[in-house]
């Protein structure tokens, strides 16, 4: 049974990593999302704040029946390659924190969950496949991530990602079914549109679609259950920095 409780919630925050896109454009900061519940007829706000460096500090939750309140504060330190978040009950209480390390690049090395009292409940290592490719002469490496490694305590699952002569992920597989169980669809332009994840018949038992507007943000994602029931839409809106 501890074990099972492990794997769900290993399963439902590999869905998060899979449905998490962020914008390309550097010109940009995410600064509201709103989350419609179709099935419940609710919606979820979630607001951001940055500083003058355009670092995230502060998010801002409202719900129907809970008015606006502080949801998380982001601390920097290790000249910003160390984020620590905390999160904040309705009630102002500390629930937990999660201290994320960053390589000189901006690539996210690990990330560790804290109760409130200090004790350490997940622990998340990413890995990437680097890549080189020619943009206005001149020869970059891109950063693919390839391997997630999940950590509960004595459990831990691994998520493999499939990447293509094109160097994006296409798949992934987690070693706890050994197969592939989810599929990225892009665009002509590169940008993921779709995502389907699979049950272990191999039929997509959930997807998302994703919008773009003419700058390259992210706008919607929309999330369907089996035969295309939509459950909720995920709405994001832009800043441009100043």
């Amino acid at each position: 049974m501890k074990k099972l409780i492990f794997l769900i919630i290993f399963v439902m925050n590999l869905f998060i990593t899979i449905a998490t896109v962020f914008s390309d454009n550097p010109d940009y900061v995410l600064i509201k999302e709103t989350r419609e519940h179709k099935d419940r007829d609710t919606v979820d706000t979630i607001t951001y704040e940055y500083n003058e460096d355009w670092k995230l500090i502060k998010t801002y939750l409202t719900t129907k029946t809970i008015k606006k309140y502080l949801q998380s504060s982001y601390e920097y330190s290790n000249e910003g390659t160390v984020e620590t978040r905390t999160d904040y009950s309705e009630t102002g209480e500390i629930t937990d924190k999660t201290v994320t390390e960053y390589d000189d690049r901006g690539n996210k090395i690990s990330s560790k969950k804290y109760t409130k009292e200090n004790s350490l409940t997940q622990e998340i290592y990413y890995t990437y496949d680097v890549f080189e490719k020619e943009v206005d002469g001149k020869v970059e490496q891109i950063y693919v991530l390839s391997r997630l490694e999940y950590v509960y305590g004595t459990e831990k699952f691994i998520s493999k990602y499939i990447i293509d002569e094109k160097n994006m992920r296409i798949a992934i597989s987690r070693d706890i079914f050994g197969c592939p169980d989810a599929e990225y669809i892009y665009n002509s332009s590169g940008q993921l549109v779709k995502t389907e994840i699979w049950d272990l018949r191999g039929k997509t038992s959930k997807f998302n679609q994703y919008h773009y507007d003419s700058q390259g943000n992210q706008t919607e994602m929309l999330y369907y259950k089996e035969e295309g029931d939509l459950r909720y839409i995920i709405k994001y809106e832009y800043q441009k920095k100043e």
